[in-house]
């Protein structure tokens, strides 16, 4: 590598940012997956062919180029298809079918992140000249920043929050039905009013039960089988994690699962689902989800525009910004659910 990270003594700040960019593109969405169940679920496992030298593909990632995404999700049917008899049947006056909540189109912004590092400047003068110190340099500052951000995604994918430029969205927000006891807050989800009874069909499934027992799953579970979901993971924190594992284990088989052998934390099967501790969940909620109504997006703006730059505001530093557009987003509310309010 002589001569690639260094000119002489001096920093080759494009090749330092080509570094950053090709660690970001191959192992960001690996180290933010591995601690989050929801994410482990949505992005599945490495898409066959991915190329070790250019960026790593997932299931449910799509990079795009600009900053905001619309789905079009469904509502009402067509409610005027009938048979008609021969004859003057068919001459008979009709009143055109029209529904006018067929559809629902959902715009969401994506959430702009950035980190500014300043490094001091006798951090560089130790490691001058050196490529290898240089290298182990730059996957310690990699790997601080990734797990920064791991830390971030798994907190705000797990908020109360809705998608918005300043906050990455939660699915306790996109699973509400916005209209239950504790949930009127959580009524919009991409310029869907989902309080308004003509948008019942954009809502998710809410059961408030104080207890957890098999009834209360199964009725959640019904209820986002009906709406046209298929739910396949259920995320909690260690508590509600705790009190679902009791009350299934004498129902559960209790196996390894190989699209699970990645995870980084403790899970169970039970009916399908995929139970998974998650440190970052709600309290007291136990969400049931639909993995594949889940996606997320990144955009294909560089992770690191250029290298160390001197900064002139400080005494004696460099600086490095750190840039991505991404979100986190449900294509069908109405597929996933949650119980909440558990305590035992």
């Amino acid at each position: 590598m002589a001569n690639v990270l260094w000119y002489d003594s001096t920093i080759n700040t494009n090749a330092l940012s080509g570094m950053f960019n090709q660690l970001y593109s191959k192992e960001a969405i690996n180290i933010v997956r591995k601690k989050n169940g929801l994410a482990y679920s949505i992005l599945g496992k490495k898409e066959a062919g991915s190329n070790p030298y250019e960026k790593a593909t997932w299931e449910r990632l799509n990079t795009i180029s600009g900053y905001q995404i619309e789905f079009r999700d469904r509502g009402k049917l067509l409610a005027g298809l009938a048979t008609v008899a021969d004859g003057s049947a068919e001459v008979a006056t009709n009143t055109p079918d029209y529904v006018g909540n067929r559809y629902g189109a959902m715009l969401f912004d994506l959430t702009h992140y950035v980190e500014n590092l300043a490094v001091p400047r006798s951090e560089m003068d130790r490691i001058k000249g050196n490529e290898a110190k240089t290298v182990s340099w730059i996957q310690d500052q990699f790997t601080d920043v990734m797990l920064t951000i791991e830390k971030e995604i798994g907190t705000q994918i797990n908020s109360a929050n809705a998608p918005a430029r300043t906050q990455l969205g939660g699915w306790p927000w996109a699973a509400s039905d916005g209209v239950t006891s504790g949930e009127t807050a959580f009524s919009e989800y991409g310029n869907i009013d989902r309080s308004q009874s003509s948008n019942i069909d954009f809502r998710g499934q809410v059961v408030s039960s104080s207890t957890f027992d098999l009834n209360k799953l199964s009725q959640l579970r019904n209820l986002i089988i009906v709406a046209g979901g298929t739910p396949d993971v259920a995320i909690a924190a260690a508590t509600v994690y705790n009190i679902a594992e009791a009350a299934l284990t004498p129902y559960t088989i209790i196996d390894s699962y190989s699209d699970l052998m990645e995870f980084g934390s403790l899970y169970f099967r039970f009916r399908g689902m995929n139970f998974m501790l998650d440190k970052y969940a709600p309290a007291s909620t136990l969400g049931v989800l639909d993995s594949s109504s889940w996606v997320f997006y990144l955009n294909e703006s560089d992770f690191v525009a250029q290298g160390l730059t001197p900064r002139l505001d400080l005494v004696a530093a460099y600086g490095m910004q750190f840039n991505m557009w991404i979100g986190f987003l449900c294509k069908n509310p109405q597929y996933n659910g949650k119980l909440v309010n558990i305590t035992n």
